[in-house]
């Protein structure tokens, strides 16, 4: 179904101060649509006034109706949401692990690395307990325990060689 004049109207005039579900609604199409739409269209969502979107400095507001979203988060100020602390560093920017942001800050070579939490626990990220390991030291230490060998020494060569699970099995790594 093609858009009306008056549709495309009322989308440039609506989108981004109000929800994509309540315009879609109104025209009786879906909010996949609407978006679709509005980005041929070239209508910016993230409109500096729009309530559905943070300003850069953020002021402490909410989304729309409450919604807690990583969105309206101030910029660099750490918050915990899937048992592991994220920040932003800017607002245009996408959440990035906290731990990764305190290593790297702390001095630690983080590039094609993974940053264990010394104690465990996920929610500290202080400097000192926080280590940057290779792929195959993290695998080493997380999978020694590994009851059987033969995935043990196929987890451990697919860290050391970068080869994946696939070239293991044709090399008949598990037969």
């Amino acid at each position: 179904m093609r858009w009306t004049d008056a549709q495309e109207r009322d989308l440039a005039a609506t989108y981004g101060r109000e929800r994509a579900a309540s315009i879609a609604r109104r025209h009786g199409r879906t909010a996949t649509a609407v978006e679709a739409k509005a980005a041929r269209m070239g209508l910016a969502s993230k409109r500096k006034g729009s309530p559905l979107y943070a300003n850069p400095a953020n002021k402490g507001k909410t989304g729309p109706r409450g919604v807690d979203h990583h969105a309206f988060r101030p910029v660099g100020a750490p918050w915990a949401a899937g048992g592991r602390m994220w920040v932003r560093l800017s607002a245009d920017q996408a959440p990035r692990l906290y731990a990764r942001v305190v290593a790297q800050r702390a001095g630690l070579n983080i590039t094609g690395r993974v940053v264990v939490h010394l104690d465990g626990d996920s929610m500290n990220c202080a400097p000192d307990n926080l280590q940057a390991l290779t792929r195959a030291e993290h695998v080493a230490r997380n999978y020694g325990r590994c009851g059987d060998t033969e995935l043990r020494t196929a987890r451990l060569r697919m860290a050391k060689s970068g080869e994946s699970f696939l070239d293991i099995l044709l090399k008949g790594g598990f037969v």
